[in-house]
């Protein structure tokens, strides 16, 4: 049996035994936080747990890197929605100290550019502009990126200015936060450091 019809049937035994309560729209009024952060599925639980939250206190938006690659992209939609609909009034962005990530976009490319059919296609992407490289491309130093991450968020057009946008860098090993930037004290623009 796959994954797939593992899950259906859990699912179905799931909804059968009612083991769950269903939500209503009142809940999300109660959650005005949401994080940004890598894509790690194991801290989906220990990030909020380090900020004295339950996974239901916020709205979580995980992605490779935590990296939002561009103004009008799907994370930045998320987090406009997040902000007009689900009453968002303060942002945590999180990034890792630990760097493992640094050398995966040159890992991915090169497994990508191994497979003829893949290759193929990034020749294509190439053609038309796309630059596949620096597409995988992350951050050097995890604060710079963290900072050009609230840039992109904090300057926003469609952001008010009331929401507060906060960075810190988590160890992973320990879950110790550490304090980037107060979105408290800082104003609409963040300059970048680059360090």
């Amino acid at each position: 049996m796959g994954k797939l019809e593992e899950i259906v049937e859990f699912n179905q035994d799931f909804v059968d035994e009612k083991c769950f309560t269903p939500l209503t729209n009142r809940e999300y009024e109660k959650k005005p936080v949401l994080i940004l952060s890598f894509m790690d599925s194991r801290y989906i639980e220990f990030i909020p747990k380090t900020m004295n939250l339950k996974v239901d206190d916020a709205k979580i938006i995980q992605n490779d890197g935590g990296i939002i690659s561009h103004p009008f992209g799907s994370v930045m939609r998320s987090i406009i929605v997040s902000i007009y609909e689900l009453n968002v009034n303060e942002i945590f962005v999180i990034g890792r100290n630990d760097c493992r990530n640094q050398n995966k976009q040159s890992s991915c490319l090169h497994k990508l550019m191994e497979n003829d059919h893949s290759l193929h296609k990034i020749k294509t992407l190439q053609h038309v502009g796309i630059n596949v490289e620096k597409w995988l491309e992350e951050y050097d130093n995890p604060i710079d990126g963290l900072r050009q991450n609230i840039n992109m968020i904090k300057n926003h057009p469609l952001l008010p200015e009331q929401v507060a946008v906060h960075g810190l860098i988590m160890n992973p090993a320990s879950g110790k936060l550490d304090l980037i930037v107060n979105g408290y004290k800082e104003g609409k623009s963040v300059v970048p450091s680059f360090s």
